[in-house]
């Protein structure tokens, strides 16, 4: 059965060449332990160490049946679990139940382990801003790679020295935020201080802070990575989402809607598309799924509308400028 071709040997191929044509093809003869050139012939190395495992496998079942090695590391553990754990346990091996000493003596063996595990400056802390991490990712229903990209995030500042005399929640609520930029998982500041309940000025400034000492590269939010989420709120029809997503993409090489906030952005095209596919959405609906204002988001529509000329609005057959919301008549008629 032929050795399938693994990552590591591929970027090798890519960086190797033949010292005598200068070819980029070659290629390695694990019969014969040999890196030898396709164009030439040339043996480049000779007698080369075989990095793969000493058994061979057939199936599938084979292959996991002989593999000898762990589980992976765990960013969201202090130890990255390669640390012994002793569970808390009632039987021992043989399935009979431990007396009460035993389980004493088990308990105090536990919490003697814990503590040397801990007993490093700053492993405390660092396992509590993990959990930290951990119990706000599900809060916010985020998902696995997240939360291990927020905790590798959380590790760095912590060796930086960023989190002495801060809040721990604000860090890890701030770890989260950068990792759901990184990841392209867009939230907004007001929709996590919303979520956790904490001051949106010290999260805002401590984003900053991290930005600024881990030299991190975020990329720029664009309005149409927020336009999945908001639909999905809205549920709205395929055709609605196409007509949205178009009037996005028309939007993104307008050089005036580059400054602008993303999600008034997308809500503005989100209340134009409703419209345009008669699949009519109210301006409270779309705004709370946006986190936006109804202001931003006549506003956004208003200026989305007279930059592609979308005025006036089938069926009622009437601009969007000047129009208002149910709410903001009753208003004015009190």
């Amino acid at each position: 059965m032929a050795r399938p071709v693994l990552k590591e040997e591929l970027l090798e191929r890519a960086e190797k060449r033949c010292p005598e044509c200068r070819s980029r093809d070659v290629e390695r003869d694990d019969y014969r332990a040999e890196l030898v050139c396709n164009s030439c012939g040339l043996v480049i190395e000779e007698d080369m160490i075989d990095q793969g495992p000493e058994w061979r496998d057939f199936n599938v079942y084979e292959r996991y049946g002989n593999s000898r090695v762990g589980s992976p590391t765990n960013p969201m553990i202090p130890d990255k679990g390669l640390s012994t754990e002793i569970p808390v346990a009632t039987r021992d091996a043989h399935g009979k139940s431990l007396s009460t000493q035993a389980r004493v003596r088990f308990y105090r063996m536990r919490m003697l382990h814990n503590q040397v595990r801990q007993s490093k400056k700053g492993e405390r802390s660092l396992g509590e801003g993990l959990k930290q991490v951990d119990r706000f990712a599900s809060l916010m229903r985020l998902p696995p790679s997240i939360r291990e990209e927020a905790a590798v995030v959380y590790r760095k500042a912590a060796q930086q020295g960023v989190v002495r005399g801060r809040s721990i929640a604000i860090i890890a609520a701030a770890s989260l935020y950068v990792a759901c930029r990184l990841h392209g998982f867009p939230r907004t500041l007001r929709e996590i201080v919303g979520i956790l309940k904490l001051d949106k000025k010290k999260l805002s400034r401590t984003y900053t802070i991290l930005n600024r000492e881990l030299h991190l590269r975020i990329p720029i939010t664009r309005p149409l990575d927020y336009l999945p989420r908001i639909s999905e709120a809205l549920e709205l029809k395929p055709e609605t989402r196409t007509k949205a997503a178009k009037i996005v993409r028309d939007l993104s090489a307008d050089p005036a809607f580059a400054s602008m906030l993303p999600t008034g952005t997308v809500a503005g095209a989100v209340y134009i598309a409703s419209i345009l596919c008669k699949d009519r959405r109210s301006q409270d609906e779309i705004s709370r799924a946006a986190g936006v204002s109804e202001v931003t988001l006549r506003n956004r529509a208003r200026q989305i509308a007279e930059a592609q000329g979308i005025t006036p609005f089938p069926p009622e057959g009437r601009s969007l400028v000047g129009w208002k919301s149910k709410r903001q008549k009753t208003r004015q008629r009190a």
